[in-house]
């Protein structure tokens, strides 16, 4: 999937894992 958040932060990546699952279920 696309990456909303920014990978070069920890915060991007909970960013992105939050999405994540949220587009899964």
């Amino acid at each position: 999937s696309d990456a909303i958040g920014d990978n070069a932060t920890d915060a991007g990546r909970a960013q992105n894992r939050r999405v994540e699952l949220q587009v899964q279920h």
